[in-house]
């Protein structure tokens, strides 16, 4: 893979196929796109790494250095690594957030709160306790 930069920017990348056009800052164009300077423009070689440092025993994160610039190349690393244990913490409490938003206007969370207070004042019928099934009716009758 090229990447075309001028002035130190990227400009464009090109496929492994060498194929497209470039166009230079003085207007000129050329085809395929070679390695090498012209002017403020250069054609340079794309170097894209990849790392898996994770250990695979707990959650992994991604980090992408996005595309740099440097004076030959333009380089790319993406790495992944174990989460540290304030990232999990933070996936964790975001995710249970999430979860909680998504069921806020849904009936699921207006029965499970409804059957907490009758457990928690203890008014929950006895005939409710006598089984799953009929546990399952009067949860169904707090609608």
């Amino acid at each position: 893979m090229l990447a075309h930069i001028r002035n130190g920017q990227l400009v464009t990348r090109y496929a492994d196929d060498g194929k497209g056009w470039v166009t230079l800052e003085n207007g000129s164009k050329m085809s395929p796109p070679v390695v090498g300077t012209y002017g403020n423009d250069k054609i340079v070689p794309v170097v894209q790494e990849s790392q898996d440092n994770s250990t695979g025993t707990v959650r992994t994160i991604t980090e992408d250095t996005g595309w740099q610039v440097e004076a030959d190349r333009v380089y790319r690393l993406i790495a992944k690594r174990d989460m540290t244990a304030q990232e999990l913490a933070d996936a964790t409490t975001q995710e249970n957030t999430s979860a909680l938003l998504k069921l806020d206007n849904r009936v699921e969370l207006k029965i499970i709160v409804t059957a907490m207070w009758h457990i928690a004042k203890g008014t929950v019928p006895p005939l409710a306790l006598d089984s799953p099934a009929n546990f399952k009716t009067w949860l169904r009758s707090l609608l």
